[in-house]
């Protein structure tokens, strides 16, 4: 939708307007983005007293699926385990091979430069 109007600026439309939706105009762009809230809280008294109970459900319920479905109770753990680590052992690796092939352009850079 297109305001009427001297910039032809779009307009925002109501539905989409929210209070943590906000709009910043960066030259000829119209930039909307969303900023989200902590969400990291403290248990009332209320969920700590619930907490015992939960766990208790969440152990028997992992021991029944795992004699169930070991396998591929086995298989979700260690796939899950993969993707949480594959991304920050990359990121090292990468790391290591880059500082690596700065350390090799260094000393060709120094040493044309000594000998040149």
């Amino acid at each position: 939708m297109m305001a009427s109007g001297d910039g032809d600026v779009p307009s925002t439309p109501k539905s989409l307007s929210s209070p943590t939706v906000k709009y910043v105009k960066w030259g000829i762009f119209d930039i909307a983005f969303q900023t989200l809230q902590p969400t990291l809280r403290l248990p009332t008294k209320g969920e700590m007293k619930e907490m015992p109970g939960l766990v208790f459900a969440s152990t028997r319920f992992l021991r029944d699926v795992g004699r169930v479905a070991s396998t591929p109770l086995l298989e979700y753990i260690v796939c899950h385990l993969w993707m949480s680590l594959s991304l920050p052992l990359s990121l090292v690796l990468a790391h290591q091979t880059l500082s690596q092939v700065c350390l090799i352009v260094s000393l060709i850079v120094a040493h044309y430069h000594v000998g040149g």
